[in-house]
């Protein structure tokens, strides 16, 4: 095993953790985003620049690694009765998959920041407050009761 590999099967766990909090945390800002949250909109575009610096970082080391390896290795590696020839391949997709993936943070986080966009975060009051601002109520204070999933118009009692 080399060394790299030694190395994060060593701490596999806290890696998991980490990757675990990262996703809970993009789960929160995509609902965050699908809510119109004002504060989701610069945030979600700081995570996709995050993603396009990780993984573009990630593509850029990958070949770089080949780069440090003695000349016997990268010949076994390239050698097609070597089971871990396959390797060679399984990097080239993945390079490709984080080129897309570049691409794709890139195209995002640009959208995220058009004005069209941000004009929709900046004026798209709550539901509870349209809500609220759209029901006229009665001078008793009663609110409407919820029937059959709908809110029926108050009567005003006089």
């Amino acid at each position: 095993m080399t060394g790299g590999v030694a190395w994060l099967v060593e701490r596999s766990g806290g890696l998991a953790v980490l990757m675990m909090i990262g996703s809970l945390a993009t789960l929160a800002l995509a609902v965050a985003l699908l809510l119109r949250r004002p504060w989701a909109r610069p945030a979600f575009v700081g995570l996709m620049a995050a993603g396009f610096v990780g993984v573009f970082g990630a593509a850029a080391l990958t070949p770089m690694t080949f780069g440090f390896l003695p000349d016997a290795a990268i010949s076994e590696a390239v050698n097609p009765g070597n089971p871990v020839a396959g390797l060679v391949g399984a990097l080239s997709l993945l390079i490709m998959a984080a080129t897309v993936l570049v691409a794709l943070f890139a195209w995002a986080g640009w959208k995220l920041t058009t004005p069209a966009v941000r004009a929709e975060f900046d004026r798209t009051p709550s539901p509870r407050a349209e809500w609220h601002s759209s029901k006229k109520r009665p001078s008793s204070g009663r609110c409407p009761t919820r029937a059959g999933g709908r809110f029926p118009p108050c009567r005003a009692t006089r």
